[in-house]
């Protein structure tokens, strides 16, 4: 979908255009460095605190949206007693985050917001957070496999604002009516995007999409599991790598499952709360009977390689569950994340 409107910024404003997105929202959250040089997506309240030269976080900003933890609900005791549901009206807006990104929360969007039921918390988070995305002018990190995926190295939706580097300019995306809200609040910063910064952006991105490692084949992949022509063999070779730690949910930007339970205060108020989960865990699928449908590693890979890449299910989603972060890369410690799962697929083909 082609964008609203289009300007130019020159590369040595955008430390300006940061500092005055913060005043924006009441919660700005951006990549930040840690001490330890690690980068993470948290609340600024200084362009000082943003660190504009980076790659992939460890841990996406989509948690600003599906927190690792968060209260459903609360009962306090009474006659009757009184159930209390969280609200929160703060604003957010969500700087500086990767096309690959972009592409997770429309993933999250859909699952949480468009089916038969939608989810209120999710709903009212998103309703009152603006995206402010980056695009990859060079290869975000080794570990990135977006061009398996078509979701980068720019976003083609899903942002408010996009920012795209070409040389000492900003190419300035405006992508929705909240994006030309906050390019208003940026006017005299932002000149006309001519024909020729637009054709040269979109060389460039060509150009990185060539670039860019093709991991796994993961068309290939999507036919065989599809048509359920992986061997056992196969997911027990997956599973048994697999050293079940979820750390490969538990970083995905895409990953949705979760659990839900009750915990009672010294006070006696009861939470609900709901936590991310992983369907690589042991317990993930364990019935109140103790039985546990897919007990094995080999079945837990399995079922997990089907949602993120069957064709069963991008009929039902829209597209695959993978947007090529590479997060999954960095933390599997077995070497069985989706670029080596997909690989171990097209080898047995």
């Amino acid at each position: 979908m082609p964008p609203l409107a289009t300007y130019s910024l020159p590369a040595d404003k955008l430390e300006e255009v940061a500092d005055r997105l913060l005043t924006c929202a009441d919660r700005v959250i951006g990549p930040v460095r840690t001490p330890p040089g690690d980068l993470f997506f948290d609340v600024v309240r200084s362009v000082n605190e943003i660190e504009l030269q980076y790659g992939n976080s460890l841990l996406p900003p989509t948690t600003a949206l599906f927190p690792m933890a968060e209260e459903i609900f609360s009962v306090v005791g009474g006659t009757p007693p009184v159930i209390r549901a969280p609200r929160s009206d703060a604003s957010c807006l969500l700087f500086g985050i990767r096309p690959c990104d972009v592409a997770a929360i429309q993933r999250l969007d859909h699952f949480f917001l468009d089916g038969e039921f939608k989810d209120d918390l999710y709903a009212a988070r998103r309703s009152r957070t603006a995206i402010v995305a980056v695009a990859c002018s060079q290869k975000a990190d080794a570990r990135c496999f977006c061009s398996c995926c078509d979701t980068g190295p720019f976003a083609k939706t899903g942002y408010d604002l996009q920012l795209s580097l070409v040389d000492d300019t900003y190419l300035v995306e405006v992508g929705t009516e909240q994006g030309r809200r906050l390019a208003q609040r940026l006017s005299d910063l932002l000149g006309v995007a001519d024909d020729d910064l637009i054709l040269e952006r979109e060389r460039r991105a060509q150009e990185l999409f060539t670039e860019l490692e093709q991991k796994g084949n993961m068309p290939s992949a999507i036919r065989r599991i599809t048509g359920e022509a992986v061997s056992q063999a196969v997911w027990e070779r997956i599973g048994g790598r697999c050293m079940g730690c979820g750390g490969c949910s538990f970083v995905c930007p895409v990953c949705s499952c979760f659990y839900v339970i009750d915990q009672t205060l010294p006070d006696g108020t009861v939470q609900r709360i709901r936590a991310q989960d992983s369907c690589r865990l042991a317990g993930y699928t364990r019935e109140a009977s103790g039985h546990n449908p897919r007990a094995l590693p080999s079945q837990r890979a399995a079922r997990y390689s089907y949602h993120k890449l069957s064709y069963r299910y991008i009929e039902r989603e829209g597209t695959q569950g993978c947007v090529g972060c590479g997060r999954c890369v960095t933390v599997c410690l077995g070497g069985v994340h989706m670029p080596a799962v997909t690989e171990m697929i097209r080898r047995e083909a």
